[in-house]
């Protein structure tokens, strides 16, 4: 993490040695860390600070973490929130999946998973667009520069495939009409090459299309098909999902 821009970390813990041992340990990977021993402490350091991401103890005195979960989430809507516990307590951790918490791990941590998982949360989704028109690979490029680390675009299947077996790519965009070969053909063949893609179909041909897309075959093997012209909100909304899901794959939780 870049010294000049440090990510902006909370540990809320009432174990003074817990959070000195955490705290010293993300300080010295390069992050400013935020330390307090309470839910009104927190609330301080969230209204003062930017933070980005919060670890809370599930058991603590007075406030409990799944309380201070909901407080953090009116103050700060676009926090990530991890949990930490060194108890069993089912109530507590199913309320804190259902109030948000990104994860829930326990205590001693995992602190390889926390420090790689850190290490990489500001880094968007890297993404492959597989059209053989040009204007929509612009426009797509354009409309999702600021959500994605990375956005390569071709409209030559052959290519496509030499990008997808040589390159990390956290989602693949791939239009149904493309020359030589149909986007159906070379989603399969993109699966064959790297089967744990995440794929997505954009069509301007969803209704002629739509029987073949809702084949259990086809299913299987995308996350969404978006009609042309695309809804951008949703497109990034899903960019969301798929950050959230490596930052979880991070931590070990799936």
């Amino acid at each position: 993490m870049s010294a000049e821009n440090p990510l902006e970390v909370l540990l809320v813990d009432d174990d003074p040695d817990f959070l000195g041992m955490l705290g010293d340990l993300l300080e010295a990977e390069g992050h400013r860390v935020h330390r307090a021993p309470d839910a009104h402490a927190a609330l301080t350091v969230v209204r003062a600070h930017r933070v980005e991401v919060a670890f809370l103890d599930v058991r603590m005195p007075g406030v409990n973490g799944v309380e201070l979960l909901r407080l953090l989430r009116r103050e700060a809507p676009a926090l990530s929130v991890v949990m930490m516990t060194g108890y069993s307590l089912p109530d507590l951790v199913a309320q804190a999946w259902q109030e948000g918490a990104l994860a829930i791990l326990p205590k001693p941590l995992p602190l390889p998973r926390v420090v790689g998982f850190l290490a990489r949360f500001r880094e968007n989704p890297r993404l492959l667009v597989v059209d053989d028109d040009p204007a929509f690979c612009e426009f797509l490029s354009e409309a999702l520069g600021g959500a994605a680390s990375q956005i390569v675009t071709t409209g030559d299947p052959q290519q496509a495939l030499r990008l997808a077996a040589q390159g990390e790519y956290d989602l693949v965009f791939l239009d149904l009409k493309l020359p030589r070969i149909t986007g159906f053909e070379l989603l399969d063949a993109l699966k064959q090459v790297k089967p744990q893609l995440t794929v997505v179909l954009v069509t301007a041909y969803s209704q002629e299309l739509g029987p073949v897309i809702r084949q259990e075959r086809v299913q299987s093997q995308i996350l969404y098909c978006f009609p042309k012209p695309v809804d951008l909100v949703a497109i990034r909304a899903l960019l969301l999902r798929v950050a959230t899901r490596r930052h979880m794959e991070a931590l070990g939780v799936i």
